[in-house]
């Protein structure tokens, strides 16, 4: 669903839209797809690359043929998501996924951080969809704050009242598989060394809760 909708985006949302081909395990459906883009942009079809996460080779050979891996199916742990982080690391090539699967993260943070460090590779996780709107918000709040001239606010909570719609199958089964499998992770576990805030945010939104 969600990469769908970016290849779509990538076909017809970007005025200087960059050279990009569409991969994923069922051949029938990325050239269904391929097909369907071109006749809507009324361009050329994106070209289209077979690779399964269980086919290092395949996902090897495929991570050689370019800059940037952006990938958006998941439950990412569940079907062998690191074998495409491990691709992209042995080809040198740029990794972004959308996953929201805290626990895998800091597996993959503690199990290919450093060699990513190494190589100069950039392995984004949760990009956009998780942590985007949570990441606009601080900021935006800080740059209203700072507006007064006495400077940005040195801590930002930010809390939601309402979700509008519901999540995603692959969100939810992503959730269920991490919830089974892993024991909760602490609140700076994806940030090794960062000095906790202090809970002065946490006791005033929820006060109920005796912190």
């Amino acid at each position: 669903f969600t990469g769908k909708l970016a290849a779509k985006y990538l076909t017809t949302g970007l005025r200087e839209a960059p050279k990009f081909a569409i991969a994923g395990r069922k051949e029938n459906e990325i050239v269904a797809l391929s097909k369907e883009l071109g006749a809507e942009s009324g361009k050329p079809a994106p070209p289209t690359l077979v690779a399964d996460l269980q086919d290092y080779q395949a996902l090897l050979a495929m991570a050689q043929k370019t800059k940037v891996l952006l990938t958006f199916a998941g439950p990412y742990e569940k079907y062998g998501g690191e074998n495409l982080i491990k691709a992209a690391l042995e080809s040198c090539t740029h990794y972004v996924d959308i996953t929201g699967e805290t626990p895998w993260k800091k597996d993959m943070l503690d199990k290919h951080g450093k060699e990513a460090q190494d190589k100069g590779v950039v392995v984004v996780q949760s990009a956009g969809l998780d942590s985007l709107p949570a990441d606009l918000a601080a900021s935006l709040a800080a740059k209203t704050l700072a507006d007064d001239e006495n400077g940005p606010p040195t801590e930002v909570a930010v809390m939601w009242e309402k979700l509008n719609g519901w999540v995603s199958s692959g969100t939810l089964q992503s959730g269920m598989y991490s919830a089974m499998h892993h024991t909760p992770t602490g609140d700076y576990a994806l940030a090794p060394g960062m000095k906790p805030a202090s809970p002065w945010a946490a006791k005033s939104l929820f006060p109920e809760l005796h912190l």
